[in-house]
């Protein structure tokens, strides 16, 4: 574990720095806060570099800024309806939350693919019915491993 920013400095600065921010009237979230000015003077303390002084300050003027330009559309509702689903290679691609929340692509077999394997598959067996028992299991089981391979992905085993 690393050693935190205040170890460096003794407890009277990093105590002057509380009251600054009492004085100042930072109350919400006054520990983060502190935590960044005493970084910042832990770093002059440890005679760093003057460059890296000023890309450290010129990282933190920036990023005030752009917290700024979006502080305004906190709390705005992000768009909660996705694009509808498309057909693509055998597959329906759908947008669905995971269960994090996120916004994610599923993908399922494609409602008329499924119907057309089960039509040929009931055709290939009334054509072969006459075969060897034997031989219609080993191409059955065959062209079902393939149909495995291929659909067999990822949230995909409800059509299988």
């Amino acid at each position: 574990m690393s050693p935190s920013p205040t170890s460096s400095l003794d407890g009277d600065v990093t105590d002057a720095v509380r009251a600054l921010l009492t004085d100042a009237g930072v109350t919400d979230d006054a520990d983060l806060v502190a935590r960044i000015l005493v970084t910042g003077l832990g770093m002059g303390v440890d005679d760093t570099d003057r460059l890296d002084l000023k890309i450290a300050s010129a990282a933190l003027s920036e990023m005030r800024s752009a917290f700024g330009l979006f502080a305004p559309y906190r709390g705005t509702p992000t768009r909660d309806e996705r694009p509808g689903s498309f057909d693509f290679l055998g597959f329906t691609h759908v947008w669905v939350r995971s269960r994090k929340g996120n916004w994610v692509i599923r993908q399922q077999t494609a409602k008329d693919r499924v119907s057309r394997v089960i039509q040929r598959c009931g055709e290939w067996c009334r054509r072969h019915r006459h075969e060897p028992v034997g031989w219609q299991h080993r191409q059955l089981s065959r062209a079902y491993r393939g149909h495995l391979a291929y659909f067999g992905i990822t949230g995909n085993v409800r059509a299988l």
